[in-house]
């Protein structure tokens, strides 16, 4: 008997399995009559109501919850939290809200399209705003900065070229800082994606053009990206710029009238602010690396130093891919 008692210990002890404060548990349901501890703190509820009136420092709120009352907010027309904030913070170091200006230039015997422009915020914040004709005024944008722009359409404008513009910092319209600038002709794809974008405010404009008042001759569709592996190098291009360890892919209509389409590439140092966004460009003090390969071939690598002037390269068309990487170039 005793032995049998023994034996049994033993069987009891080698088949239990302790759980420890730091394990590791999986299972497919957990039941919590009262309270979780989430490293020191209790949370008692899960909050679903997209009001959050019963949201506390004790309850978890669902994103479906939390999306809903951004959106509410958003879109509503009378004062609001958002709203308020953009006017009362101007003064502090916290970002405040983005204002875009949207202006379509009106054409007369000419019915322009809309366009749905997406502002992403790095804190996954999505403002959608709608381009109309003859709609002028600002718009709000909320999020923490930099903001990711996104656009897909398609020109269909017949007979009409597309402008699409936006500028930063609209204090002088004879000389505009773009943020982007592209042109389309009746049935292009329009793709744009922007990221970095830190202003304050900025002006999208949407204009046409009369295919008719262009320079005779054919015009091609290149598809550019722009890789920039740098550290503190902007690379303005096609009247963008790329911030360092940032890509961006870029169509654009040429005149291919010639065969040969030039371009240049404008290179400058860049710094962190205190809200971790680049700004301040100044003259470049290290020396950059561009590689450039066309429709997937390598066609060229050029070195550019500092007080040189800017880069120009030139593309036999047709081409229809061309991919630019920037790198700094490493001192041995």
């Amino acid at each position: 008997m005793k032995q049998f008692l023994i034996y049994s210990i033993l069987f009891t002890i080698l088949t239990t399995h302790f759980t420890f404060a730091q394990s590791n548990i999986s299972a497919n349901r957990v039941a919590i009559k009262d309270s979780l501890s989430l490293k020191g703190a209790w949370i008692n509820s899960i909050n679903n109501d997209s009001t959050l009136k019963s949201a506390s420092d004790k309850s978890i709120s669902t994103d479906g919850a939390l999306k809903k009352y951004i959106l509410q907010a958003l879109n509503d027309t009378a004062n609001n939290r958002f709203s308020l904030q953009s006017l009362f913070d101007i003064f502090s170091m916290k970002p405040r809200a983005m204002k875009v200006d949207i202006h379509c230039r009106y054409v007369p015997g000419k019915t322009a399209q809309s366009y749905d422009f997406e502002f992403i915020s790095s804190d996954s914040i999505v403002t959608t705003l709608t381009t109309r004709p003859g709609k002028v005024g600002w718009e709000y944008v909320f999020g923490k900065p930099p903001f990711t722009i996104k656009c897909k359409s398609v020109a269909v404008d017949s007979g009409w070229f597309t402008y699409l513009n936006m500028y930063k910092r609209w204090d002088n319209p004879t000389y505009p800082e773009y943020v982007l600038s592209r042109m389309y002709a009746p049935g292009d794809s329009i793709i744009i994606e922007k990221p970095g974008v830190v202003e304050n405010n900025i002006r999208i404009e949407i204009s046409y053009d009369k295919i008719a008042d262009q320079p005779p001759g054919p015009f091609s569709f290149l598809n550019t990206k722009l890789i920039n592996l740098t550290n503190d190098v902007a690379v303005g291009f096609w009247s963008d710029i790329v911030l360092p360890g940032m890509s961006e892919r870029i169509g654009q209509r040429i005149y291919s009238g010639q065969g040969i389409y030039r371009y240049s590439l404008n290179p400058g140092k860049v710094f962190k602010t205190i809200n971790d966004t680049y700004s301040f460009e100044l003259p470049l003090t290290t020396s950059v690396e561009f590689e450039i390969w066309t429709n997937g071939q390598l066609s060229g690598i050029t070195r550019y130093d500092p007080e040189q002037p800017y880069p120009e390269f030139s593309v036999t068309l047709p081409v229809s891919d061309l991919t630019i990487y920037v790198r700094d170039v490493r001192i041995k």
